[in-house]
């Protein structure tokens, strides 16, 4: 009798450990979906959105200015998350190794300083609030037109990433040509 119910507590053991190793994120969590999208911006008006005031409105528009340095013969890259995280990490790297380098270039990193705020998307140079670059006022590098790129985030024990590629934009057109 007594060996039965031995049994019966291993089994049901057993089931609860499979359980939480299959069905739930104590174990192992899900990774970060992440989609990379590529965005074509109409004019400096898109990216700032409406002035309140003059002061407001000139730094928002440097900001963009600046923003917009890493895109110059490329499209911007904005990336959206499958939930709000609290980052801590955010890196983008070539996902190839340059020739004879030995280690993929590091283009973007940011740390947390404390507790970011929760987040939905990204856009490649702007700094979430809450986050630093790595390296004291390092920017982000310029993106190149057809090269493949990764993103990389962590949220605490969460993580993710996914592989992108820059579009070139067409040349501007020449008024009166």
């Amino acid at each position: 009798m007594k060996s039965r119910i031995w049994m019966l507590l291993g089994a049901l053991v057993l089931l609860g450990l499979s359980y939480a190793y299959f069905f739930t994120e104590w174990v192992r969590t899900e990774p970060i979906r992440i989609q990379a999208q590529v965005r074509e911006v109409v004019g400096q008006r898109g990216i700032e959105g409406p002035q309140r005031t003059r002061r407001e409105g000139n730094r928002r528009r440097n900001a963009a200015e600046t923003s917009m340095q890493q895109f110059e013969g490329v499209y911007p890259v904005v990336f959206a998350l499958d939930g709000e995280y609290r980052l801590t990490s955010v890196r983008v790297v070539e996902s190839q190794p340059a020739k004879g380098a030995k280690a993929p270039k590091i283009l973007w990193n940011l740390v947390s300083t404390s507790n970011s705020v929760p987040t939905k998307a990204l856009m490649y140079g702007r700094v979430p609030r809450g986050m630093v670059p790595k390296e004291a006022r390092t920017p982000a590098g310029t993106l190149e037109a057809d090269t493949e790129y990764r993103l990389e985030v962590e949220a605490g024990r969460y993580r993710g990433s996914v592989l992108f590629q820059t579009k070139p934009k067409p040349p501007p057109v020449e008024p009166g040509g």
